[in-house]
Parts: structure tokens; sequence; C-alpha cells
């Protein structure tokens, strides 16, 4: 389902100056593990209530201000862990709130289990694959109004949502994510414990296949 015009924003700066409007009928934000902004803008996008809410890998989601109602996985294809002395899988939590089914796709986009691979990573370990958001687009837009991605990153969901004839506003601290480590810039990265970037996949333990892919 897609609209016959759509318009898409690009602001370089913080989330917390370019809320989302009425005009937002569906967030999807990756926010950086262990920051306070998962807490914050679950809370702000249900208080506002959002139609839809899409929340990727919330580290803490018996922490979070209000219960997801619905629990998805995405099961990386390459994990970020240590696999050298066992086997392993890396699962990211998709936490969602007032999703519903728009578009008719086959029942298989429906397990709330995904296995999207990306193909390359341009070593952006946190980058989510275009088709997981395009399936996640695809299933819950409802028609009408804009897609918001408080924390662009490198502007998937822009992409996405291009590509679907969906209008779209995203905010990113930074206009080349590139550049830094993730979708986050350096300053937020400093937000996090050691273990913390252990477990996203940076630091000493960290093994690649070659490609810049982590193992």
């Amino acid at each position: 389902m897609t609209q016959a015009a759509s318009n898409h924003v690009f602001i370089v700066g913080d989330w917390r100056e370019h809320l989302p409007d009425k005009t937002v009928s569906l967030m999807i934000a990756d926010p950086v593990y262990g920051s306070a902004d998962v807490y914050n803008l679950v809370k702000l996008a249900v208080e506002r209530k959002i139609p839809s809410c899409i929340f990727m890998w919330p580290d803490d989601v018996f922490g979070l201000p209000y219960k997801p109602e619905q629990l998805c996985h995405w099961v990386k294809p390459v994990s970020t862990k240590n696999t050298s002395q066992r086997y392993s899988r890396f699962v990211e939590v998709i936490a969602m709130w007032g999703v519903g089914f728009y578009e008719p796709l086959h029942w298989s986009n429906r397990t709330g289990v995904f296995t999207d691979g990306l193909f390359r990573n341009d070593a952006l370990l946190w980058k989510k694959p275009e088709s997981l958001i395009e399936r996640l687009v695809r299933n819950h837009y409802p028609g009408w109004g804009v897609v918001y991605d408080p924390c662009a990153g490198t502007r998937t969901v822009e992409e996405v949502c291009k590509r679907r004839g969906i209008s779209s506003m995203s905010v990113e601290l930074s206009e080349s994510p590139s550049s830094t480590l993730g979708s986050a810039s350096t300053s937020l990265l400093g937000m996090l414990s050691p273990s913390q970037l252990r477990a996203a996949g940076f630091g000493p333990t960290t093994a690649t296949d070659g490609k810049g892919d982590p193992k």
C-alpha cells in the first residue's frame, strides 16, 4: 500500500528538537544500545499515541516505561559474539506498540522471527538489512501519514520509504554516519560501558571474516 506522492525530510540534529507531529503514523527507531534514548523514545511514542511504533533491539525490554504489545526477533545471520569456543547466534528483539497488519503479504512475513541478512555492512555493525525494514514497513504502515525515524543512521528507513512511495522524516546527529561507528556518534558511544561495547561487537574479542563482517 503506497501513497501517490511522497516527501522525504532528513535533519541533522537531535531527535528531541525534531519531535513527531500528528502526521506521523509509523515510527521505526533503532536507538543506541544502552542509551537513555531507548526509554525516552518509547515513552514519547506511546504517550503521543503514534498509531504504529517499532523499536529495534531495546536492551532491557522489562525496564521500558510501557510493556511491548508484541515482541518479534531478528536472528542475525552473522553473530557479533565470539564463536571460537561455542555455537552462537545473535538474536535482536523487536518491540512493538499499536501495530496492525495492513498489506496482505504472504504468511511467512508474519512469523515474528526474521532472518534477513546483509550482503555487506560497510563496517557499520548496527546496520539493519533493507529487506527487514521493508518487511516491517509493508506490514505495519497504515497507508497514510509519515514514517518517522529518530535515529536514522545510514538512512535505511528513508531508502525503503522512497522505494515504496511513502513520506518519511529522518533525524540523525551526523550527516555522514559512516564516519562514526554504527548509527551512533562518538559522543553517544561514550555512553556505553566496556561490557556493552563488547556485546555490540566492539573490542579485542571481535573477529571478522576478512570482509569486514563480524563473526
